[in-house]
């Protein structure tokens, strides 16, 4: 299957720049914008890494019932690391789906963490040389250079060396196409 077959994708996302990275990420692979359903915080409210993890479970369960009546769907959740390590975060969303331990809940969902922040892979994805680190403040960036920064992605054929987190985002981005 490849991700053109896919139905649905449910997209959690932190922020607005989350949602525009992997809005622009998905249309630059063919997906088509009434495929994508974004869950959005309630009116006044700003999301936020708790916004993410208080609807993780929710949006995954759906995606499965989904997927057991109405085709294939997947998940993309893509929240900040802030000051945590990409695999604390990963670990979090996974403890916060399967509560049970029942098993990998995260088969169906891509999980994307940029380290401190979303910008910091708008950053390193850009036309500015030099080193990109993890801790350093990279805001603000406009809309459009968090989507030219997604496209880049998707134009690539390899992982970018760094940062790491986006070397994982990569990967997590590739699984999404080969589930």
């Amino acid at each position: 299957m490849s991700l053109r077959d896919v139905s649905m994708i449910y997209l959690l996302g932190e922020d607005a720049g989350h949602r525009s990275f992997v809005r622009a990420w998905l249309n630059a692979n063919g997906v088509h914008v009434h495929r994508l359903y974004v869950v959005e915080p309630t009116a006044g409210k700003s999301g936020g890494s708790k916004f993410v993890l208080a609807n993780c479970k929710a949006t995954v369960n759906d995606a499965r019932r989904r997927n057991s009546t109405k085709g294939e769907t997947r998940v993309i959740i893509a929240i900040d690391a802030d000051d945590n390590t990409v695999e604390e975060r990963v670990s979090e969303i996974r403890r916060t789906i399967d509560e049970r331990g029942a098993g990998d809940d995260l088969d169906l969902v891509c999980v994307l963490v940029p380290r401190r922040h979303i910008e910091t892979w708008a950053q390193a994805l850009g036309s500015a040389q030099g080193q990109v680190n993890e801790q350093d403040n990279y805001k603000p960036k406009t809309t459009e250079e968090i989507k030219s920064a997604a496209r880049r992605l998707a134009g690539l054929r390899s992982a970018p060396a760094a940062p790491p987190s986006l070397a994982h985002g990569y990967a997590q981005f590739q699984r999404l196409k080969d589930m």
